[in-house]
């Protein structure tokens, strides 16, 4: 009787460590360099390819070229969206000045409905 009260314990503390070591193995993913994540990716496709050294080196450039740009890629990603919201704060801090609270509140809540509905929309289109 006392065994079956500890099956649900067990059970949630089992999923907790699962979902906290697969964290931990993420985390540590990022930190390699690029030429480690390259010559990991060049070292799996060697065996399961059976790739002679020849290209197993190319495989290598390739990778560690694609690696380079994907991080070049998400960096600009980073930069465009964090201008994009600055471009964004001073829209709305350049409109504060010209339309009046009354104004600013009925733009907010149209803009809160808009989000509403396309949530809305988002969610009836995934359940298709």
């Amino acid at each position: 009787m006392k065994t079956t009260k500890l099956y649900p314990g067990l059970l949630v503390l089992l999923a907790i460590l699962t979902i906290s070591l697969n964290g931990y193995a993420q985390e540590k993913e990022m930190k390699k360099t690029p030429e480690e994540k390259a010559k990991l990716t060049s070292e799996r496709l060697k065996a399961s390819l059976n790739l002679s050294e020849d290209q197993t080196a190319k495989v290598y450039e390739l990778n560690l070229q694609k690696i380079k740009d994907h991080k070049e890629f998400i960096e600009s990603k980073e930069k465009l969206n964090s201008d994009m919201k600055k471009k964004n704060s001073e829209y709305k801090n350049s409109l504060s000045t010209i339309l009046t609270e009354e104004q600013m509140k009925s733009m907010k809540e149209m803009h809160k409905e808009r989000k509403f509905r396309k949530g809305h929309r988002n969610k009836m289109n995934r359940n298709r």
